[in-house]
Order: C-alpha cells, then structure tokens, then sequence
C-alpha cells in the first residue's frame, strides 16, 4: 500500500529546479520539469552526494559532485547503468505536493 505524505507547495519547486524534502527517514528529492513532477532518492549512486541541487536536462538529472546524469523517470543511472535510485509516486492535490511511500 502506498501513502502520500504532503511535503510543500506546488510553487515551491520552480521550473528545471529540485527540493530536497525528508519523508519516513528517506532522502527525497522532487523536480519539476515543464509543469510535471518527478520524486527520486536523493542521493547518488556513485558518491553520495546529495541530487536536488544537481542541473535538471530534460528529464535527468546532473550530480553537481562529479557529474553523473540520473534519469528522473526510472531513476536509472545513465552513466554508469549498473546504478540507480528509488523512485516514488508524487501528485499534487489543490496546489499541496504529495509523495508516496510504500507502507508494509
């Protein structure tokens, strides 16, 4: 089952932009590219550095560190594609955007 937690506006999150927001201890990153979202782990696969803050092209995401490219659709690495990162479900519900975690 998966639960949406709310976690800002939908103004928040400006155009080819990131956020950084937490949700059940887990490091989240959201993007909004042209109007549509996208939630993703919030760290890179190849040295942890943190990916909201990386350059938004197209649908991926460039890590400011040291440049690998993560699709913000699947979350795979385009870089190196024996990497990824989680993805998670995000809507957004009378301007408030809300990401969705898996619940046991």
């Amino acid at each position: 089952m998966i639960e949406f937690y709310p976690v800002c506006k939908f103004t928040d999150i400006g155009f080819a932009e990131g956020k950084a927001v937490e949700i059940e201890g887990k490091r989240i990153a959201i993007f909004n590219v042209f109007g549509k979202l996208y939630a993703i782990e919030n760290v890179c696969p190849h040295m942890s550095a943190t990916l909201h803050d990386g350059t938004v092209e197209g649908r991926s995401v460039i890590c400011r560190l040291h440049f690998w490219e993560i699709s913000l659709t699947d979350g795979k690495c385009i870089t190196d594609p024996a990497y990824c990162v989680a993805t998670f479900p995000v809507k957004v519900e009378k301007g408030i955007v809300k990401v969705g975690i898996e619940k046991s």
